[in-house]
């Protein structure tokens, strides 16, 4: 059985090659008998294995008492959505779909302008 290897092995950028590329071309050459690593174990004294610490939970962020995301004093749509997002997960969400139905919406990012207020009005009532 015949087998064909490609290798292509360049030089570094000052046209020299590592010691581990020349071992690998004197090997190939058969100029140099190639010298496998010795399986035999080291005789050098192993540091023990620290045991690894158990990675701490990060704790939960609080959430914003303040409703308004941005500070201007004027409710955003980043406003309701976290309201309605935290009323939803307390079990509110009928609260939630009366206060769009009010506005004749079915979505919170469908809300517009003065409709955001509204809505906070609504959900705060």
């Amino acid at each position: 059985m015949t087998v064909h290897v490609n290798i292509t092995i360049q030089p570094d950028d000052t046209g020299t090659f590592s010691t581990y590329e020349k071992t690998i071309l004197d090997a190939l050459a058969g100029t140099k008998p190639f010298q496998p690593a010795s399986n035999t174990p080291s005789t050098a004294p192993v540091a023990p294995a620290k045991a690894a610490k158990p990675a701490a939970k990060p704790e939960p962020e609080p959430e914003p008492e303040e409703e308004d995301v941005l500070g201007a004093g004027v409710p955003t749509l980043d406003d309701a959505i976290a309201l309605a997002t935290k009323l939803v997960a307390a079990g509110k969400t009928s609260d939630v779909k009366a206060a769009l139905a009010e506005l004749d919406c079915k979505r919170v990012g469908e809300l517009k302008g003065s409709q955001i207020g509204q809505f906070l009005e609504a959900l705060r009532a």
